[in-house]
């Protein structure tokens, strides 16, 4: 049995009616990501470490949606994929407390997210506007040291860190992962 299914008047009018309609329920952030080598450096974050977008989206109280975009400097964007749970809501939920804050000074700041996927730390970096002395945030994270939602200048973030990120380095230098075993084309392994 043949199943008809009406498609819409054209993509481009339905993509950008979908484009819109996200645009007002979204929250969007810049995202940068630092490796365990660039925090054991103590590495400030660059435009160099830009790694795309995330767009937030409250579902409940305790549940939100992310959709990550990967973007690297002058390249189109990509579509990276859609988380949902607990560390969207908290990035939502936290968000708003980041005015009101105790000890970051009176300024203008850009609020950007900075991710370090190694060590499972997500925070907001809040860039001063002019240049000057940057502070982080962190939302997420079990690294020993840190405390959730306290402001701490990039270079303190970075030196609580370091001796997290040394252990895992030299634990990665210990145990290195397994190789890649090369096989001829058209043989099959096994």
């Amino acid at each position: 049995m043949p199943i008809i299914v009406d498609t819409p008047t054209t993509v481009e009018e339905v993509t950008q009616a979908m484009f819109a309609g996200l645009r007002q329920l979204l929250g969007n952030q810049k995202v940068y990501v630092l490796g365990l080598q660039d925090v054991h450096d103590g590495k400030t974050p660059t435009e160099n470490d830009y790694a795309g977008w995330q767009y937030l989206t409250p579902l409940a109280p305790h549940i939100g949606l992310s959709n990550r975009v990967s973007q690297k400097l002058g390249a189109a964007p990509v579509f990276a994929g859609i988380s949902y749970g607990r560390q969207a809501a908290l990035a939502i939920q936290a968000f708003p407390q980041l005015h009101a804050l105790p000890g970051i000074p009176e300024g203008s700041y850009q609020a950007t997210m900075l991710s370090i996927p190694a060590l499972l730390t997500e925070s907001f970096w809040l860039r001063t506007q002019p240049a000057g002395t940057d502070w982080v945030v962190v939302y997420d994270s079990n690294a020993p040291g840190l405390q959730l939602m306290h402001a701490y200048t990039m270079a303190e973030f970075l030196q609580i860190l370091q001796p997290l990120a040394l252990s895992r380095l030299r634990f990665a230098e210990a145990h290195p992962g397994p190789t890649e075993s090369k096989v001829p084309p058209g043989n099959s392994p096994g």
